[in-house]
C-alpha cells in the first residue's frame, strides 16, 4: 500500500543527499514554464530554501522502495502593502495586522505550489493548497503573530482568479499585474484543510 506524505526539502536533502534529491526534483514536469523551472533548476527551489529565502516541501507517495514526486509548495513571508487606490475598513486593517495610520503588514506567502504532470494519477491542486494551509497554521502556532495567508496570480486569468475566490480567498487588491487573495488564518480555511486529510 502506497503512503502520502508532506516532507520538507532541507530535511530531504541532510538525509539522502542533494545530488539524490535533485535527481528526484528532475522528475518533475509542469505545463507551467515557471512552476517547473522553480524545482527542477538547482539555482531556485534548493537555492532559496537553503538560504532561507522561502521555505519548500514535498508531497511523496512512497509505494515499497519506490518514492514518486507528486508536487510541492513553496512558502514565505512578505510584506504586503495596501495600495493607495485599495478601500478597506480599519476592523479588517486590524484583522491583517495593519494598524489604522500604516500601509503594510506581514503575511504567509504560497509563493509557488504545483502537481507533476508526469504521473498518470496527477494529485489534486486542491490536495496541494490543503497542505499548503496546515504548514502555514504550524507555521503560526510556532511563531505566533500572523494573521494570513496570501496568494497571488496574474489579474489577467480569469479562470484562476474565480478558482482562488471559490475556495474561499478574498480578493485584497490588485497590485501591479497580480491579483492579491488573502484568507485568514484562524478561521475560514477548514474547508480548503479538508483536501489535505481526505487524499
Amino acid at each position: 500500500m502506497s503512503e502520502t506524505t508532506i516532507q520538507s526539502l532541507s530535511d530531504l536533502i541532510e538525509i539522502h543527499g542533494e545530488k539524490k534529491i535533485q535527481q528526484l526534483l528532475a522528475t518533475f514536469k509542469s505545463r507551467n514554464e515557471d512552476v517547473e523551472s522553480f524545482l527542477t533548476d538547482k539555482r531556485k527551489a534548493i537555492t532559496f530554501d537553503k538560504y532561507n529565502i522561502s521555505r519548500v516541501y514535498l508531497l511523496l507517495e512512497t509505494d515499497a522502495a519506490i518514492t514518486k514526486l507528486r508536487g510541492y509548495i513553496s512558502l514565505s513571508f512578505k510584506s504586503v502593502y495596501i495600495e493607495e487606490n485599495t478601500v478597506i475598513s480599519n476592523r479588517k486593517k486590524g484583522r491583517l495586522g495593519v494598524s489604522p495610520d500604516e500601509d503594510s503588514f506581514i503575511a504567509l506567502l504560497i509563493a509557488q505550489y504545483g502537481k507533476n504532470q508526469n504521473e498518470i494519477h496527477e494529485c489534486d491542486p486542491k490536495q496541494l493548497l490543503g497542505y499548503a494551509i496546515d504548514l502555514s497554521i504550524e507555521t503560526q502556532k510556532k511563531i505566533g503573530g500572523l494573521t494570513t495567508i496570501l496568494l497571488e496570480c496574474e489579474k489577467s486569468n480569469d479562470k484562476l482568479n474565480l478558482y482562488y475566490e471559490k475556495l474561499g480567498f478574498q480578493r485584497l487588491q490588485f497590485s501591479n499585474k497580480l491579483s492579491q487573495y488573502y484568507i485568514f488564518i484562524n478561521k475560514g480555511t477548514e474547508p480548503i484543510r479538508g483536501y489535505s486529510e481526505s487524499h
